[in-house]
């Protein structure tokens, strides 16, 4: 073996042998309790969001609640709101509906709302002229992804089929999508899969995140990578998009809810029923910064399909012009529902519910 040679064997295991020290001394330091430590106790350093690891690393550094209560779980979904009777999926104003028709909005908390119930889309409804004929019964619960919520109105339009409802189904394109992927967001959730029979769902949820990790522990390989590739900015962005895998979930999220869009047009047709798609817009996609490809791909799928559909976005946009009004205006910036509609979004949003349920939409086939 000539010098060169011995020269590139010795510095390649120095190399090794140095980000192998440095990698166990970060798993030291990460896991320990040592107080100037606490900068690397960071899921996001290690994980993306549209992955189960950043939801496990949240929770175990402690970024996150605990949410052991198992008040509103139920096996199926994960987690039901306030608002639904777990295992029945029972909607606890059902009553309210009275002899009018059913209006059936499903989503996650752009759906629910982080509002009061009168500043929501049901207290809304519930002071229009439509509310002497028809009722809104609320099925968003905060945190689901795409997949839930499919899973929330296969469940429970039966219950209404024989009262011709209008259903609506709203999805946050920024990131209902992406959770698709997930097993475990603020609770542990399911996980659809594609058969020969079509959707099935994986196995039984976990009733606690402390059940879910003895089942699933965390596996991050290699923290030192991860916190390169994922938590810096020393490479350049082009690099750790492809390092990082971000664009490999980016074909994920395409393969994985396409089925479940699909699945959703043909229970409604099935179904027999009036019903549309409502896009909720985060303020990124609004200021359209960030993810549009999201919306794009959101709406090839409805059009494909056939099914009408209106956007927040698009009124936003509209009172935006008439008013001259930033669209920091529309969000609400502190406390736990950062990041959502105010009242006043979620009046302007509101117009484009009415818009869809008077037949009046942005694309698709009525």
């Amino acid at each position: 073996m000539s010098w060169a040679a011995r020269l590139a064997v010795r510095l390649s295991l120095v190399l090794v042998l140095g980000a192998l020290g440095t990698e166990l001394l970060l798993r030291q330091l990460i896991w320990s309790d040592l107080e100037l430590a606490e900068p690397l106790r960071r899921a996001w350093r290690y994980s993306a969001k549209n992955e189960d690891e950043y939801w496990k690393l949240l929770y175990l550094f402690g970024e996150s609640s605990p949410r052991e209560s198992t008040e509103y779980y139920d096996p199926l979904l994960g987690w039901v709101s306030a608002a639904v009777e777990p295992l029945t999926r029972r909607h606890l104003d059902a009553e309210s509906v009275g002899d009018r028709r059913p209006v059936l909005l499903y989503g996650d908390s752009f759906a629910e709302c982080t509002t009061a119930a009168a500043d929501c889309f049901q207290g809304l409804f519930a002071e229009s002229p439509l509310s002497e004929t028809h009722w809104l019964l609320n099925y968003g619960v905060g945190g689901y992804g795409l997949d839930q919520i499919y899973l929330m109105l296969r469940e429970t339009l039966p219950d209404w089929a024989d009262r011709d409802p209008i259903v609506v189904i709203g999805v946050m394109v920024d990131d209902d999508m992406d959770r698709s992927l997930l097993t475990i967001r603020d609770w542990p959730k399911p996980r659809l899969v594609s058969t020969e029979d079509g959707l099935a769902v994986e196995g039984v949820v976990p009733e606690s995140k402390t059940a879910y990790l003895e089942e699933r522990p965390v596996r991050v390989t290699s923290y030192l990578w991860k916190g390169l590739v994922q938590g810096s900015s020393v490479l350049p962005e082009s690099w750790r998009e492809t390092l990082s895998g971000a664009r490999a979930r980016e074909e994920a999220v395409r393969r994985a809810n396409e089925p479940i869009l699909a699945a959703m047009a043909e229970l409604l047709e099935d179904a027999g029923v009036t019903a549309f798609f409502v896009a909720f817009h985060g303020e990124s996609l609004v200021e359209r910064r960030w993810g549009e490809w999201r919306h794009e791909y959101f709406v090839e799928q409805l059009e494909r399909a056939g099914r009408p559909w209106v956007s927040a976005r698009a009124a936003l946009d509209a009172d935006r012009e008439a008013t001259g009004r930033a669209v920091e205006d529309y969000f609400l910036h502190e406390g736990g529902g950062a990041g959502h509609y105010n009242p006043l979004g979620n009046r302007v949003v509101f117009r484009a519910l009415l818009s869809g349920l008077n037949g009046s939409f942005d694309g698709g086939k009525p």
